[in-house]
């Protein structure tokens, strides 16, 4: 999946530390994120995140590091589809 972290635990801020400017470009760089990371992001509470994973709405990955983690890019396809499907969100893409 990633790149092992280079620097100690210690040193890595916390999740309210992390700006969503971080979290976009983590997003970006490995596409991977932790579903509070990935709930920050997306302007959802962790909660929700959770939820959709338990319910099968999200796919959930174990990273080497044994954390759970969701792909951005899949999830936020996902969601975008389930918008869709709900008539909340306009689908404008062009015609295919």
């Amino acid at each position: 999946m990633s790149e092992p972290i280079d620097q100690p635990l210690w040193s890595i801020p916390s999740l309210k530390e992390t700006s969503v400017e971080d979290l976009e470009e983590q997003a970006q760089e490995v596409d991977y994120l932790t579903p509070r990371e990935f709930g920050k992001l997306r302007g959802f509470l962790p909660q929700q995140v959770y939820q959709w994973i338990r319910k099968g709405t999200l796919k959930a990955y174990r990273c080497q590091c044994g954390r759970v983690v969701v792909r951005v890019s899949e999830s936020d396809k996902v969601l975008h589809a389930r918008k869709i499907a709900r008539g909340t969100s306009l689908d404008t893409r062009p015609d295919q």
